[in-house]
C-alpha cells in the first residue's frame, strides 16, 4: 500500500515495466479495508515513475494525492490525483503544467495548514544546465486548481523554499 488516504481507503501505486531505456506506464489504485478495489486511474504524465531520484508519493489533508514522475534525462512532472473519501480519482494535473526541468517536484505543506503545495526546482540555463541556477517554484491550491505563487534562488542546504516567492523571480 502506498498510504492510507481516508479511513478505510488505501492508495496503490502500480508502475512498469522495469528496465533501463523502457518507458514506465503508472497507475493510482484505491482500495477499502478489505483490498477490494474502488477505482484506478492511469497516471497521464511522465516518462518512469520509480528512482532512487524522485521524491516519495505523498497525499496531504485534503486527499490530494501528489506522484513525481521523471521525463527525459533530467526533467520532472507531478501527477496530481485528488482522492474522495469513497475512493473515486479525480485528475487534477492541469495538462502537465506542474512540471520542471529537474525531476525535483513534490508536494509539501509550506504553510503548516495541512494542504500541501507543489514545490519544485527550475534552472535558469545560464550558462547552461550544468553551469546555470536553480530556483525554487511553489503552486498553491486555490479551491479548484493549483496557481503559480512564483519563484526565488534557491539556497545551498535548503530542502524547501524558507522565505517567499514571486512570480517575478521565476528564471524566463
Amino acid at each position: 500500500m502506498l498510504r492510507q488516504v481516508w479511513p478505510g481507503i488505501d492508495l496503490v501505486l502500480i508502475r512498469g515495466p522495469d528496465g533501463a531505456g523502457t518507458s514506465q506506464v503508472g497507475y493510482l489504485l484505491t482500495v477499502n479495508a478489505k483490498d477490494a478495489p474502488l477505482a484506478s486511474i492511469r497516471l497521464a504524465y511522465g516518462d518512469y515513475f520509480f528512482d532512487s531520484g524522485l521524491a516519495r508519493p505523498t497525499c496531504d489533508v485534503i486527499g490530494h494525492c501528489f506522484v513525481p514522475a521523471g521525463v527525459g534525462a533530467h526533467g520532472g512532472v507531478l501527477n496530481v490525483v485528488a482522492v474522495s473519501a469513497t475512493g473515486r480519482l479525480t485528475d487534477l494535473s492541469a495538462g502537465g503544467k506542474y512540471a520542471a526541468d529537474t525531476p525535483d517536484l513534490r508536494g509539501v505543506d509550506l504553510n503548516g495548514d495541512g494542504v500541501d503545495e507543489i514545490v519544485g526546482t527550475v534552472n535558469n540555463y545560464r550558462p547552461d544546465y550544468a553551469t546555470g541556477v536553480n530556483y525554487w517554484i511553489v503552486w498553491a491550491w486555490q479551491g479548484r486548481t493549483y496557481v503559480n505563487r512564483g519563484c526565488r534562488m534557491v539556497v545551498p542546504g535548503e530542502k524547501v523554499p524558507s522565505g517567499p516567492v514571486s512570480v517575478a523571480g521565476c528564471p524566463a
